[in-house]
């Protein structure tokens, strides 16, 4: 019977689950592009104050 070739248990576990995402080279973006998507990411005043008038979502489980 073949053997059935399967990935690295270190892989998919730990630190290596995370490198396996992340990758091992240098980031895409640099620190000021970073920066930009942190601070336009950020909600201003008027969708802060839509959010407070909004109601609370509720979580209810499924019926069956």
């Amino acid at each position: 019977m073949p053997r059935i070739s399967r990935p690295s248990d270190s892989a998919h576990t730990g630190s290596g689950a995370l490198r396996s995402l992340v990758g091992a080279g240098p980031s895409q973006v640099g620190v000021v592009g970073a920066l930009r998507a942190r601070d336009v990411s950020r909600p201003d005043d008027e969708q802060l104050a839509r959010a407070a008038e909004a109601p609370a979502p509720v979580s209810r489980p499924a019926k069956s």
